[in-house]
């Protein structure tokens, strides 16, 4: 684990000298630290991704590429991923690699995009962009670029979307959602952001939606059949699979799950200081609102709870760069940027100690 702890390390020091810089040097500086997250996942061993397994399983269930060549919707069907996944590993199948060469060019080609799609997003939502690097090293980098590769592009994108909603352009970011879904079908869900991406966050109305997600979950109501209605081939088909997840591998929505629970005291402090922050970044509200979503999300749907923990991760995406905002919150500054790196490292703890989803770093010759 030393090398998550080094690099962790080393971007909550770039983090606190940052403002130190001038914009050039910031600029230089900000390149600096995107290479050295992607050399951390470009020379990583294959036995550090928990899920490399399932990517091989879907790299093998791939269509033949002819298939595609006589009929897409047939090509479709026969599809066990996202449609990119699948186009790339039947075409990869054809230049005559082995099937570890292959599937090792797979997981550059979406750490390179991933990381970089991320980089950009960062850059353009956040304006205290090393603080929001050092959040992103704790949790999603871990998580996504080091596990779940297409779930880590897709999320890189969306946060490009979330950008283009924040300049008020729907239509680039409907075209970015849908480019998001070719490589996590799950992005889709952020459409739902368009229903109120205008409107401020109200914590009484999010403290209303949140007490009826709790009664719902300490009740053990079941959403499933509401689910089972939705007139969507793929998302049933996705819903199948998850069940049989949970039956293979059984996991526990848990109302008091650390994590979570950091994540509702960083949205309540973000409503406390609501109106300095809304001051400091312009896209604030989309940002609160999705957080919010996140939460209740994680409670409506425990009776698939890898789903529920799918939906709550895409739209909790965002707290890397909510929680920077803490830094400009409040005085004195020093205490600010303090609380900051303690949430951060705090949930590097989960991350890398507590959750078992990170595996021990391994290079690639090793």
């Amino acid at each position: 684990m030393l090398i998550y702890v080094l690099i962790t390390l080393f971007l909550a020091g770039v983090a606190i000298v940052s403002n130190r810089f001038n914009e050039r040097s910031q600029r230089l500086l900000y390149i600096v630290c995107g290479f050295l997250l992607l050399l951390v996942v470009l020379l990583r061993n294959h036995e550090v991704s928990e899920d490399y397994p399932i990517y091989v399983r879907l790299y093998n269930l791939a269509p033949d590429l002819s298939l595609l060549k006589q009929s897409f919707f047939k090509y479709y069907s026969e599809c066990s991923s996202e449609l990119s996944y699948s186009i790339l590993c039947s075409f990869l199948k054809t230049t005559g690699n082995s099937d570890v060469t292959n599937i090792w060019i797979i997981f550059t080609l979406y750490a390179i995009l991933g990381v970089a799609a991320k980089l950009y997003g960062i850059k353009r939502l956040s304006n205290l962009e090393f603080y929001s690097l050092f959040i992103y090293s704790c949790n999603l980098f871990l998580l996504h670029e080091m596990t779940q590769i297409r779930a880590g592009l897709a999320i890189g994108i969306i946060f490009i979307a979330l950008a283009e909603l924040r300049d008020n352009n729907k239509k680039k970011f409907c075209l970015w959602i849908f480019l998001a879904s070719f490589f996590h079908f799950s992005s889709l869900l952020v459409l739902v952001v368009l229903f109120f991406y205008k409107y401020r966050a109200n914590p009484i109305f999010w403290g209303v939606a949140f007490g009826v997600s709790m009664f719902i979950y300490f009740a053990h109501v079941d959403l499933f059949n509401i689910l089972k209605i939705i007139p969507l081939e793929y998302f049933q088909f996705k819903l199948e699979l998850y069940l049989k997840e949970q039956e293979i591998n059984p996991i526990e929505v848990n109302f008091f799950n650390v994590a979570f629970l950091i994540q509702n005291f960083i949205i309540i402090v973000c409503f406390y200081y609501q109106k300095e922050i809304e001051k400091i970044n312009p896209s604030v509200n989309i940002l609160l609102n999705m957080a919010c979503l996140s939460s209740c999300s994680y409670l409506l749907f425990t009776q698939i709870p890898a789903f529920s923990v799918r939906v709550s991760e895409v739209f909790n995406c965002v707290l890397i760069i909510l929680i920077p905002l803490l830094t400009r919150a409040f005085k004195p500054k020093a205490l600010a940027e303090a609380v900051v790196l303690i949430i951060g490292f705090c949930i590097f703890y989960i991350y890398v100690f507590h959750s078992g989803i990170v595996q021990d770093y391994k290079f690639i010759w090793s």
